[in-house]
């Protein structure tokens, strides 16, 4: 029975070592992010909505920059380790990661970007609508498709935590 696969040689300063922290650090840097914009989304809502036009600006803008940078980080350092270490791309781990990003990086330009520009309309719009009140009211269009990007974002979250498992499990290796 292996109790341990890996490539990584301890206190070997190689460039493969470099590599494998590069694809570690794409992921912390570029994904770890998703997993805090639900709470955010929901912190907005319940206590001051007046902020979400902000943070439905910032989550685009570290979408297209921060979230794509980690995630093509991860394609190409993934793509060189399977390549030049003892890993291949027939692995069911190296597959999964591989599926894993190329799905996350369509959601991130196919769905986000559309729906984050509507989202941040929305809550501009609602916001300017109810000045004159204490609280501003979400319209149900913005709630609707608040909740439905918050669903998609649990999901894509979860699909890394299953790529992140399928890493360190490596199965049938």
């Amino acid at each position: 029975m292996v109790l341990a696969a890996s490539a990584q040689i301890p206190d070997d300063v190689s460039f493969y070592n470099l590599v494998v922290f590069l694809h570690v650090a794409s992921l912390v840097v570029g994904l770890g992010v998703i997993f805090v914009y639900p709470v955010f989304l929901r912190l907005g809502m319940a206590r001051d909505p007046r902020g979400l036009p902000l943070f439905h600006r910032a989550q685009e803008m570290i979408g297209s920059r921060v979230v794509a940078a980690g995630l093509a980080g991860l394609l190409i350092t993934g793509i060189y380790l399977a390549a030049e270490g003892p890993f291949d791309f027939g692995d069911v781990f190296v597959g999964v990661g591989l599926l894993v990003v190329l799905l996350n990086g369509a959601v991130v330009g196919l769905y986000y970007s559309k729906r984050l520009k509507r989202l941040m309309e929305l809550a501009e719009r609602d916001v300017a609508a109810s000045a004159s009140r204490p609280e501003p009211a979400l319209s149900r269009e913005y709630i609707a498709l608040a909740r439905q990007v918050e669903l998609v974002g649990y999901t894509s979250a979860g699909t890394v935590l299953v790529a992140l498992m399928f890493m360190v499990f490596k199965p049938g290796i």
